[in-house]
């Protein structure tokens, strides 16, 4: 796997999978990756064919029986790097790579929180610019119920943030811990 920042990490068919990632050496410039890694058992990796486009601090989660990578950025962020934000979505069926949308109606965004919830897949924040906060920050939420091809935005109630600690189960529903907004944490 070698020393990476900002990978996208998910479960998806009984493996974890390791997805892009910032390379990172001291002193240097970090470049994203377009790598794809998995292990069944955390010790042993196997490295699959890379993906078709590059990305780090981005959302990945299992869906439908698909692997997907929402957003992210395809520069670098170390050490004054140029970022560039996305807000496409990918899917992967387990073989092959499929664009479900290159603009979704979310701002291109890194750092973003992606959750699965309600058998939807939802992107509640993230970094939009490099605008102080909370400026540079998202607001609001967006969800999907067909795999990223589609969006329905609503108001969320927390606010501007990024970089959130987000989890959903069916009892306590979606639950953000921890953001970088200002003023308020969520």
């Amino acid at each position: 796997l070698g020393r990476k920042r900002m990978p996208l990490i998910t479960p998806y068919a009984g493996a974890i999978h390791v997805l892009g990632g910032e390379v990172e050496e001291p002193g240097k410039l970090g470049w994203s990756t377009a790598s794809h890694w998995r292990s069944v058992d955390g010790a042993k990796w196997e490295q699959l064919p890379d993906m078709p486009f590059i990305r780090s601090s981005g959302g990945a989660v299992e869906y439908h029986g698909l692997l997907l990578v929402l957003g992210g950025n395809s520069g670098n962020t170390t050490n004054g790097g140029e970022r560039i934000r996305h807000n496409d979505v990918w899917a992967w069926d387990g073989k092959n790579w499929h664009q479900q949308i290159e603009h979704a109606p979310w701002p291109p965004m890194m750092w973003i929180d992606v959750v699965v919830y309600d058998d939807k897949v939802w992107v509640l924040a993230g970094r939009k610019s490099d605008e102080p906060l909370p400026g540079g920050d998202s607001s609001g939420a967006w969800w999907s119920a067909d795999a990223g091809k589609t969006w329905t935005f609503v108001q969320a109630p927390w606010p501007t943030t990024h970089a959130d600690g987000v989890t959903a189960t069916e009892m306590d529903g979606i639950v953000m811990a921890g953001g970088n907004g200002i003023g308020t944490k969520t």
